[in-house]
């Protein structure tokens, strides 16, 4: 299901490549429709028209955004406002899971107390979120854009209670268009495979003595 959010976000990027923002504006907003991810990359296209004053522009795109969101999502939230808010309210009560830096702490002996970790996981995506608007505000020339949704949704992958192995998925199309060098994609890409085959490996055993991977 990721690769559909994946695919219009694709489309999203595609079309401000072109100067399409309203139609670009669109398609992340169907995106955002279909997996929340997408919306952080808003945050650099924010910037980028800041940067260079094209405030018309960043109306085009807030203006295809949520009209396309809403459409997908009203007539759910009136049939069934409980079930569509969900996602919302499991997000916001999860605790830290596997793949995590924080479960990573924890498997070293740090206690990280449960009211914390959203505010931890929060508080330092927008750390990381500062340092990428200060580096759009002082760079020499603009960033591109897939460069910074790429250090954006890496930066909100890393910082989350959970990494699920599909969410390399988010980060490989915008990986290529940011930096398309074979030698760290493959170093990345292999450490992702041992990092699949760890989890489910350990995962085919969760809950037993015998655990696949220890």
């Amino acid at each position: 299901w990721d690769l559909l959010a994946i695919a219009l976000t694709s489309a999203s990027l595609a079309a401000w490549s072109r100067r399409h923002p309203a139609v670009a504006g669109m398609w992340l907003g169907l995106a955002v429709a279909a997996k929340f991810y997408p919306l952080v990359i808003v945050g650099p296209i924010v910037l980028l028209c800041a940067r260079r004053g094209k405030w018309r522009v960043l109306g085009a795109f807030l203006a295809g955004a949520p009209g396309a969101w809403l459409v997908v999502n009203v007539s759910v939230m009136l049939a069934n406002v409980e079930g569509w808010a969900r996602f919302y309210s499991f997000s916001r009560e999860r605790g830290i899971d596997f793949g995590s830096p924080w479960y990573a702490l924890t498997l070293v002996g740090l206690d990280i107390p449960a009211n914390a970790v959203n505010s931890l996981a929060s508080g330092s995506f927008l750390l990381a979120c500062a340092g990428i608007a200060l580096l759009v505000l002082r760079a020499p020339q603009p960033p591109r854009l897939a460069a910074l949704a790429f250090l954006t949704v890496a930066a909100f992958v890393l910082t989350n209670k959970v990494y699920s192995p599909q969410y390399v998925l988010w980060v490989l199309p915008l990986a290529v268009l940011a930096r398309p060098r074979w030698r760290d994609l493959l170093i990345w890409q292999v450490a992702e495979a041992a990092y699949f085959v760890g989890i489910w490996w350990f995962l085919v055993g969760y809950g037993t003595d015998d655990k696949g991977l220890h």
